[in-house]
């Protein structure tokens, strides 16, 4: 009986270990399946030219650098995400 009681225990802690690891992975899934879409959309709209970098920072959420792009006349879009 509690050799029964001590195994059904287990399993359950088991399981829920499992379920717990599953409900991160899918988490972390979805985090970088969302980065990787911002990054998509910011170099689809650097290669249209129509927004400035700071523009395409803003309505992705990625980070623009500072210092001055020469190329564009303005800060170059790191497409990395911001920490928020």
């Amino acid at each position: 009986m509690l050799a029964e009681n001590l195994e059904n225990w287990a399993k359950r802690e088991r399981q829920e270990g499992r379920q717990e690891g599953e409900r991160i992975g899918v988490r972390k899934g979805e985090q970088i399946g969302v980065r990787k879409g911002r990054q998509e959309t910011a170099r689809n709209l650097l290669k249209l030219g129509v927004l400035s970098d700071t523009q395409i920072a803003q309505v992705t959420g990625l980070d623009a650098r500072s210092d001055p792009s020469p190329a564009r006349g303005g800060p170059a879009l790191r497409i990395e995400p911001t920490a928020r």
